[in-house]
């Protein structure tokens, strides 16, 4: 079974946007999946979804790192953020993959202090596919 993990704090829209797009993911993955969703109490509460609920589990964490704040420091100061606290479930094998809209530094900081880089990797890198004038897109 494979276990995704979904930062519901994080980037513009959350926690609908997020939400949107595991619904869509959902669609694709079949049956042999589950859901961990970190956030706030309030948040995970508030939670409506299709994907039924034996595929959902709710991570509560207390803090938020936010957009405009040093990735460095709000990993330091905020163990119990979402990003933190999925990052660590990333690296104790409790998730398999880990999502995030959110500071994409922090993310970036985070995952380097905690899972580590991949032998031979100094640095993370960010792809994204991006559109073509004349169709198609590249990396």
């Amino acid at each position: 079974m494979v276990k995704i993990g979904l930062d519901l704090m994080g980037g513009d829209f959350a926690p609908q946007s997020p939400l949107d797009g595991i619904e869509l993911a959902f669609k694709e993955l079949g049956n042999d999946f589950e859901i961990h969703l970190f956030g706030n109490e309030e948040v995970l509460n508030s939670v409506k979804t299709s994907i039924p609920a034996e595929r959902l589990v709710k991570v509560v964490t207390t803090e938020v790192i936010e957009m405009g704040e040093s990735p460095t420091k709000a990993i330091m100061k905020k163990p119990n953020s979402s990003i933190t606290v999925g990052l660590g479930h990333l690296k104790a094998g409790l998730i398999d993959v880990y999502i995030s809209a959110g500071n994409t530094g922090a993310v970036l900081v985070g995952s380097m202090y905690s899972v580590k880089a991949a032998e031979g990797i100094i640095r993370p890198a960010i792809a994204s596919y991006v559109p073509n004038l004349k169709g198609g897109y590249s990396i």
